[in-house]
């Protein structure tokens, strides 16, 4: 049987969400859609969130399931083991980070790597620095975020072995506000 470590390949992929929130990347998954993902685990710590995923889910797309789990769940391994949850092709954190310290970010990053198939990749985003929307996010919205650079987002890896590593790659959105780092496991 082919494995695959992306979901464009053939093989149906298995995806783990992290701190998913409404899931609204769902609705827009050519991937899901086409039945290239065999299972998509959106976690979060929110019940309300995770309800309406589940709810969604019954429209879009019966590979999607939902489960409480919290960033404290996946340092401590706490219902978050292989035997537990499985092995991913893809696993990704899209909102999360900004609100993390350095070093559970690194250790969270460790543990997540951990959950990945051979081949499969780790996706985790964090708002930039210098934005000038900054004030008005944490005045108006009441965001308050911790904002990071190049080498910060790159340090999230810090606790990763380059024995495991099949490739890093940083890079940022076309519009210079979220940096990305994304790992592969060999």
């Amino acid at each position: 049987m082919a494995t695959s470590s992306s979901a464009s390949t053939t093989t149906p992929a298995a995806v783990l969400a992290v701190a998913c929130g409404h899931l609204r990347e769902a609705e827009i998954s050519a991937a899901l859609r086409e039945g290239r993902i065999a299972r998509l685990l959106a976690t979060d710590q929110d019940r309300a969130s995770l309800a309406l995923v589940a709810g969604r889910a019954r429209d879009l797309s019966p590979a999607i399931a939902a489960r409480r789990l919290s960033v404290r769940d996946f340092i401590a391994a706490r219902a978050t083991t292989e035997a537990e949850i499985g092995r991913f092709d893809l696993v990704y954190a899209a909102g999360l980070y900004d609100y993390l310290d350095d070093r559970i970010a690194a250790r969270l990053t460790r543990r997540l790597f951990g959950l990945l198939r051979p081949g499969g990749r780790l996706l985790v985003g964090n708002f930039l620095t210098g934005l000038r929307e900054e004030a008005y996010m944490d005045a108006v919205m009441d965001w308050q975020l911790l904002y990071r650079g190049e080498a910060q987002i790159r340090a999230f890896a810090a606790e990763i072995s380059e024995v495991d590593l099949a490739g890093q790659r940083y890079f940022a959105d076309s519009g210079g506000c979220v940096g990305y780092l994304e790992l592969e496991r060999a």
